[in-house]
């Protein structure tokens, strides 16, 4: 009796091909990075968070683009501004975003500049908030894994949509490590309240002077 072999092959390349498209869905790598990390999965429509967006001009571009991806994906957006490519100063909207997300109305803020440095630095000056510049993935997803970040800058001038979006995309995706992470950002939580006494003390002083 002659054994039928020609369909074997064809069954086991069937096989093998279903578990490494079940392995690919399951856990995505993105090729290149170093070391290698999930690719972006967005989140589910009902666990999605608000958003805070805000640009200066430098950055208007970008925050637009930035704008339609997130609402085309089911994110929603609080545009604190620019409107427009007028020459304006990026403290005053990475402020407005930032404070935003410090008191619980949107989750994470977005923040374009020509570099995304300026608005980083600023932004990170209100209390509770931890800003990431970021220009690749891998920046992105860390900041989020490891330092908990709750906002990230963009550089229009140093990034073209393509990447900014993934990124983004990334920064979105991603979730606090926590365990040894947790103990790390308590201590920038920490430098936040010790800063906070210091210029409570200054104000009570300067008060108490001029009585």
């Amino acid at each position: 009796m002659i054994e039928n072999t020609t369909s074997r092959p064809i069954l086991i390349g069937t096989k093998f091909m279903l578990v490494l498209a079940a392995i690919t869905i399951a856990a995505p790598i993105c090729k290149g990075a170093h070391p290698p990390l999930k690719c972006a999965q967005m989140p589910e429509d009902a666990a999605k968070p608000r958003i805070a967006l805000g640009a200066d001009h430098a950055g208007f571009h970008l925050k637009e683009t930035v704008k339609r991806f997130l609402v085309d994906s089911g994110y929603e957006v609080d545009d604190v501004g620019t409107s427009s490519e007028e020459s304006v100063d990026y403290p005053d909207f990475a402020r407005a975003a930032a404070e935003r997300v410090a008191a619980g109305q949107d989750r994470f803020g977005i923040l374009a500049c020509g570099t995304g440095v300026g608005m980083a630095m600023a932004a990170g000056k209100v209390p509770g908030i931890r800003a990431a510049n970021a220009c690749d993935v891998i920046t992105a997803q860390l900041s989020r894994e490891h330092n908990d970040a709750n906002v990230l800058t963009l550089g229009a001038r140093i990034m073209d949509d393509t990447r900014a979006i993934e990124v983004v995309r990334t920064f979105l995706s991603a979730e606090f490590a926590g365990g040894r992470h947790q103990r790390r950002v308590d201590k920038i939580s920490e430098l936040d309240h010790s800063r906070a006494a210091v210029l409570a003390a200054g104000t009570s002083t300067t008060t108490g002077a001029k009585r």
